[in-house]
């Protein structure tokens, strides 16, 4: 037993003077296991933690799961939605944009005036107190527009109510779960839009319009949407996944999960690929000292769980070191991306999934059996072969040596790099993959942010033809040729949109209708550069929207209108390839033909109009807003600065990846090359001579690498997008050549650094063990 343990002591004693001597080596596998189990551990948990605050933060609030809008709802029409089989809850109030004048111009106020106290949708207090339902001059504000004005408790805000300015008195700061997004368009703007909560009891001379319905936990969504559908056919309704606030924390949440089976697992499989090389390599350098130990009277297994040791212990220490730093950097930083358009009451961590830990242990174990396998390849040697040097593999012709006239040619220094790729076809490959693959990684980082650059673009570069958009008042506008008489500009067209509800297939959608005129030209919806006249007798959707629900030319889709009992049938002419939005168009003569009202812009397009022209429509009672598409761009980006964080991330693993398996591969190359650049010092060769031959080998080695991962780099971007994808947009894959050649370099680049560290080591070769030989 005494015996036993002095054994163990010492080869425990053997290991740690082993990871001593052959630091670089597992350092090497701690970093490449930790690079794995990083990355999916922080995408991991960057998703459940915002899913994990935002459903919290939902069900403790109340979050309705239906917004069902009708003209006016009465208490009939409430307990019928009530009473409807999954329903758990319902509650009505009525929702407005309202004016806030004394606030300044363009300053509007989206107003809830609830039926009783909030039961669905509750505003969380910050400041001061709750509401009481009796209160008729109180209010809620929201507490970002509150802090923007500089308005607080007791305060006073004044909101035009049906044409009237009522004075209503701050009685406390609100969130709201229905507002984790406060933006009228696409960026939060609390200097020019919020919300407030009051009492229907202060405006009870409007309409409920709005009717929120909870689902019983279980209940079928579907199938209470459909009975909603038949209760009240004329209503839109807004579900969680199409409701703009909730809607976005739903994509980045998807996107963040699709992500964590994408991009780490790649990363996984290049650190395997790699650790496999490293470990093979380090148990095949163990092979005197495994006959040693042989010839010393260790056991099998004694021995086994010596070298398994290599890989057990660097892999774990790593793959937990990546799991946890993982778990308390990446979602933080993320969380903190998303919170300054989020608005969420706080931030909460969930526990590491069994995924995280399950790809930790993935990591681990395979690793060990790396090892195991390597082990058991030399183990079947007996111990006086074990005992001897492994005798160098036997030169042998290579390919282009067939070439005669073109092998005449090269320099004796070519012909042994040739020479020295060949004889080690095994670890070349695994240093030209892992160069490959850590130019395709590069690659993907940059060009996922080129492919939003370029998406982006492409719909404000080609699909908008106007310089500036004036929405407007639809209660106060004029006609279209009212305008185009009064105002400058080298074309000036109106667009008419309206909230409907599609229905194809069994499902519904809550979307926008575009009206346009047959002529219209500041709208190119075709995949060219020029306008094309609008179908004459049907619709055309969007690219997405077409996606979404499947829908495809020729297809026959209703459109059910506001208030309308009955829908509209129309074929689907065409689909447009425009890349933002849900949209349905349709031209003017078929709107008027359908007898629903005139055509009345809501908006107006302009194409180059005079700055007079400009002042005029600031001017105008009836225009709400002027959007320049310029500004509209950077808000669109700004928007997606979440998405190009997680690829900022990508990019920085790349690169550390890149640097740990080009180092790696190169300390391997350096290590079973050792006997011959000892051999070319005895034959006279200078240091700097030798490692021009190890620059050029891996020059050539890298060149190639790199060149190989250009292609399988696109595709990982289109996969990447196709995994990201969001119910707005259509991003495309678009790599730039200079993306391309840039990340090309900064392989090559790292990879010469490495040779300058790598190089060094030429002149501590000790020529008398490396040129020892079987005897």
């Amino acid at each position: 037993m005494v015996a036993k343990k002095r054994r163990l002591t010492a080869l425990r004693k053997k290991l740690w003077r082993d990871m001593g001597r052959s630091a670089s080596q597992f350092i090497a596998i701690v970093l490449l296991c930790a690079l794995g189990t990083w990355v999916y551990s922080g995408l991991d948990g960057a998703w459940r933690m915002l899913q994990l605050s935002a459903d919290t933060y939902f069900e403790t609030y109340n979050l309705a799961d239906y917004w069902v809008n009708v003209s006016a709802a009465t208490k009939a029409d409430v307990d019928n939605l009530a009473n409807l089989d999954g329903v758990a809850a319902a509650q009505a109030r009525f929702s407005a944009e309202m004016d806030a004048p004394d606030l300044g111009e363009g300053v509007s106020v989206m107003v809830h005036a609830y039926q009783g106290a909030p039961q669905i949708n509750i505003p969380m207090l910050l400041t001061g107190e709750t509401l009481l339902p009796s209160d008729t001059r109180g209010c809620l504000l929201e507490a970002q527009f509150a802090a923007a004005h500089g308005l607080a408790v007791g305060d006073s805000l004044t909101l035009t109510v049906n044409g009237q300015d009522i004075a209503f008195v701050i009685r406390g700061t609100i969130i709201s779960v229905e507002h984790t997004i406060t933006a009228k368009e696409m960026m939060p703007d609390p200097e020019h839009y919020g919300f407030a909560v009051i009492s229907w009891q202060a405006v009870n001379t409007l309409p409920w319009n709005e009717v929120l319905l909870t689902l019983v936990p279980g209940a079928s969504a579907d199938a209470v949407e459909a009975a909603v559908q038949a209760k009240l056919p004329e209503a839109l309704v807004i579900t969680r996944q199409t409701q703009g606030s909730t809607q976005r924390i739903r994509t980045d949440t998807k996107m963040y999960q699709n992500l964590t089976y994408v991009y780490p697992v790649l990363a996984f499989a290049v650190a395997a690929m790699i650790v496999l090389t490293t470990l093979t390599r380090m148990i095949e350098n163990q092979r005197m000292q495994m006959g040693t130990l042989k010839a010393l009277g260790y056991d099998r297994k004694q021995i086994r769980r010596h070298y398994l040791s290599y890989a057990l212990v660097p892999s774990l220490v790593g793959s937990l070191l990546g799991l946890i730093i993982g778990r308390y950097t990446l979602p933080d930083f993320l969380y903190n991306v998303l919170s300054a358009r989020y608005i969420l009451p706080q931030k909460l961590r969930a526990p590491i999934a069994a995924t995280a830990w399950g790809i930790t242990a993935l990591m681990v174990v395979l690793c060990v059996l790396i090892c195991l396998y390597a082990y058991r390849k030399q183990a079947r040697d007996v111990t006086a072969a074990l005992l001897r040097p492994k005798p160098p593999k036997a030169g042998s012709r290579v390919l282009l040596e067939g070439w005669t006239s073109l092998w005449r040619r090269f320099s004796f220094n070519t012909k042994m790099v040739v020479r020295n790729i060949a004889r080690s076809k095994g670890r070349t490959l695994v240093a030209m993959v892992g160069v490959l693959c850590c130019n395709m990684l590069i690659i993907c980082g940059m060009g996922l942010q080129d492919s939003i650059q370029a998406s982006i673009g492409d719909y404000y570069d080609r699909t908008v033809a106007y310089d500036l958009r004036a929405d407007l008042d639809a209660s106060a506008a004029g006609t279209l040729s009212a305008y185009q008489n009064r105002l400058q500009a080298d074309r000036v067209e109106g667009v008419m949109e309206k909230s409907i509800s599609l229905r194809f297939g069994g499902s519904a959608r809550t979307v926008m209708l575009n009206v346009l005129s047959q002529n219209q030209q500041l709208l190119v919806l075709d995949e060219g550069t020029t306008a094309v006249p609008l179908p004459e007798n049907g619709v055309a959707v969007s690219r997405k929207l077409a996606e979404v629900m499947e829908i495809a030319p020729g297809d026959t889709v209703q459109l059910w209108l506001p208030g309308e009992e009955r829908g509209l049938s129309f074929t689907v002419e065409t689909v447009y390839g425009v890349s933002i939005g849900q949209t349905v168009y349709m031209n003017a003569d078929l709107w008027n033909s359908l007898h629903k009202g005139a055509f009345t812009p809501t908006a107006l397009l302009l194409q180059n109009p005079t700055e007079l022209t400009r002042h005029k429509l600031s001017e105008m009672d009836a225009v709400k807003e002027l959007k320049d598409p310029v500004e509209q761009r950077v808000q669109s980006l700004s928007i997606m600065h979440s998405i190009t964080a997680v690829f900022n991330l990508m990019y920085g693993a790349a690169l550390g990846l890149a640097f740990v398996i080009c180092y790696n591969m190169g300390l391997i190359n350096f290590t079973e090359h050792v006997r011959d650049y000892a051999t070319l010092k005895v034959l006279g060769y200078h240091q700097r001579e030798i490692r021009r031959l190890m620059v050029r080998e891996n020059n050539l080695v890298t060149l190639l690498g790199a060149l190989l991962g250009i292609f399988p780099g696109i595709w990982l971007v289109a996969a990447v997008l196709s995994a990201v994808h969001s119910d707005q947009n259509v991003l495309i894959a678009s790599v730039a050549w200079q993306t391309i050649v840039l990340s090309t370099v900064i392989t090559c680049l790292f990879s010469m650094l490495i040779e300058r560290l790598l190089t060094r080591k030429v002149s501590s070769i000790d020529m008398v063990e490396a040129l020892k030989s079987v005897e």
